[in-house]
């Protein structure tokens, strides 16, 4: 299985490119560029082309396409699409501690689990209308609703 092109599409819309380093929050520990990449490899002055940024995001896709395979609980690709860029959005890590995890390995129903996507819409304790959209497809393409 691999995430599908749509999906790949999808998160670079609700990424949005930046061609220079950028911290989303002050707080951050690390810096983001391209499509949200961000990791210790990414510089205060670092900049990218959009060339360079596909490039990292399909890194990044492959190795949360590896990582969430090897949880075992993916059916077939419209769950890899979902947890790929839910996982792309809020951490890996964040995803394995947390209940939609614990729901989906229940095989709870589907609106619970459509339920989990939808709790993860706050940055900075403020509710995004970006991240409610973002949640709402996850949640659809899931279940292959889009």
């Amino acid at each position: 299985m691999v995430t599908s092109k749509e999906a790949i599409q999808k998160i670079k819309d609700f990424e949005g490119f930046m061609d220079r380093a950028y911290k989303p929050v002050p707080t951050e520990k690390y810096y983001t560029i391209g499509y949200g990449h961000c990791g210790p490899d990414v510089g205060k002055n670092d900049h990218v082309t959009q060339e360079e940024a596909d490039l990292l995001l399909k890194e990044d896709v492959e190795e949360l396409e590896s990582r969430i395979l090897e949880l075992e609980i993916v059916n077939n690709d419209f769950e890899l699409d979902a947890l790929v860029s839910f996982c792309y959005n809020v951490g890996f890590y964040n995803f394995k501690s947390s209940t939609l995890l614990k729901y989906i390995r229940m095989r709870m129903s589907k609106e619970k689990i459509q339920g989990q996507f939808k709790r993860w819409v706050y940055a900075g304790g403020k509710k995004l209308k970006g991240l409610e959209r973002r949640r709402d497809w996850e949640a659809k393409r899931y279940y292959h609703e889009v």
